[in-house]
Parts: C-alpha cells; sequence; structure tokens
C-alpha cells in the first residue's frame, strides 16, 4: 500500500465564496491588525487570521516566522543577506529575534 502525501492547503473566503489555496501558491505573508495579507503570484488574499493560527493551520515545513508581521514560503526565496529576503521583487525584513533561525533554515547546506 502506497502513501498519499497530501499537500498543505488553507481555505480562503474571497466575496461569496471559497477558494482553496495550496502551499506553493502562497509567497509570503504580512500581518495587517487581526487579518494577514497572503501575497500569492498574481494576486493578494486577505484573511483573518494570526500568523501563529496560519501556521498552524498550514501546518507545513515551507513556512517560516521571519519577522514578528512576515511569514515566508522558503521554496520561493530568490535572494537574501543577513537583513533581509527576498522573493520576486519584494523584500522582507528579518528581524535580529528569528535571524540565527532563518539563516539556518535557508541558508543551502
Amino acid at each position: 500500500m502506497s502513501k498519499i502525501q497530501t499537500k498543505a492547503k488553507i481555505v480562503v473566503k474571497d466575496k461569496d465564496k471559497k477558494v482553496i489555496l495550496s502551499e506553493e501558491q502562497i509567497l509570503f505573508a504580512k500581518k495587517e491588525d487581526q487579518y494577514l495579507m497572503l501575497y500569492l503570484e498574481n494576486s493578494e488574499k486577505l484573511i483573518r487570521s494570526s500568523i501563529k493560527e496560519f501556521l498552524a493551520q498550514v501546518n507545513s515545513s515551507s513556512f517560516l516566522q521571519v519577522h514578528r508581521s512576515y511569514i515566508i514560503n522558503k521554496k520561493c526565496v530568490t535572494a537574501f543577506n543577513n537583513k533581509e529576503i527576498t522573493i520576486g521583487n519584494k523584500n522582507i525584513p528579518i528581524s535580529k529575534r528569528y535571524a540565527k533561525e532563518v539563516l539556518g533554515e535557508i541558508s543551502p547546506s
């Protein structure tokens, strides 16, 4: 019997319907008050969630908190240094609190 690996999925409301997103579609997320703005390749989705709730919901090792207001998808990082990560054309700050763990996670071994 083969085991089927399930990809992390998240359901978001979009006007009058619910949309299912896979983890690959989410580049990064930014906290905005009680909401989380999910940045996708070609759009953005606003969900009512905290960073902690979001990370628990996707339950995926692909996502990493890099700042008190930001989560990134590690698979989407295009460049980085000690202070920020680049995903596409967006620069995301790395806070000192998360720097050691983040750089350890995204640096090739």
